[in-house]
């Protein structure tokens, strides 16, 4: 069920000892919506993956925005 597997998508981004290399917390909602279509609209109806953001110059004001549409109610981490 999409619910089980947005937990799972969360729980696999928490920063934690592992020995796999884990993605940035600002392409890891990206690469999770790459997989395939069900993967797609789990990460992007999923805010807590959206948490974390930057804001790098005025060309990606349009990307903030959706990103930060997708974090919903959750409080953001937002890199300069």
């Amino acid at each position: 069920p999409p619910e089980i597997t947005s937990l799972i998508f969360a729980h696999c981004f928490l920063e934690s000892p592992s020995s796999f290399p884990q993605p940035s917390p600002l392409k890891a909602p990206l690469l999770l919506a790459q997989i395939c279509c069900q993967w797609r609209d789990i990460a992007i109806a999923s805010p807590e993956l959206w948490q974390s953001t930057g804001l790098v110059d005025t060309r990606s004001v349009h990307v903030f925005e959706t990103w930060l549409a997708r974090s919903g109610n959750h409080p953001l981490n937002l890199s300069l």
